[in-house]
């Protein structure tokens, strides 16, 4: 948004750097994939935190810099995609051998109740992505 816009419609310095940080932070997280909506919001959340500044030219000072920070610090909060595949994501294992595959407990191949139930109930968002991934 454009700083002159906001404001014309009677926003103070405060509001507008609010709303600019929170575009740019937004924008930056759209680049992203990641392994559930809950890590967006924690890594957006992490983000919001570091108390970015707006500069004089409206560019946000130290975002990359911030956002690899934070990168680094919560890797399992992003999602890889596959070499060979990209439309499928490889995710942190969710229970079985732990050989890393992150098997997924909807697909017929590594099929588990218990572990269905368990992400129903504690990360619907990955439960959702995993019954997708499995074609259900």
């Amino acid at each position: 948004m454009k700083i002159e816009f906001l404001k014309e419609i009677g926003l103070n310095e405060e509001q507008i750097k609010a709303v600019t940080v929170r575009n740019a932070v937004e924008t930056l997280l759209k680049k992203e994939r990641f392994s559930s909506e809950f890590a967006r919001k924690g890594i957006m959340a992490e983000l919001w935190a570091k108390g970015l500044d707006l500069g004089e030219d409206g560019e946000i000072t130290g975002l990359e810099e911030a956002f690899g920070a934070v990168k680094e610090a919560n890797p399992d909060a992003f999602a890889t995609v596959r070499a060979e595949n990209p439309n499928k994501l490889t995710l942190p294992p969710v229970g079985g051998t732990g050989s890393g595959k992150g098997n997924n407990p909807f697909r017929r191949e590594t099929w588990n109740m218990a572990e269905q139930a368990r992400l129903l109930r504690e990360d619907r968002d990955m439960a959702v992505f995993f019954q997708r991934n499995a074609g259900k």
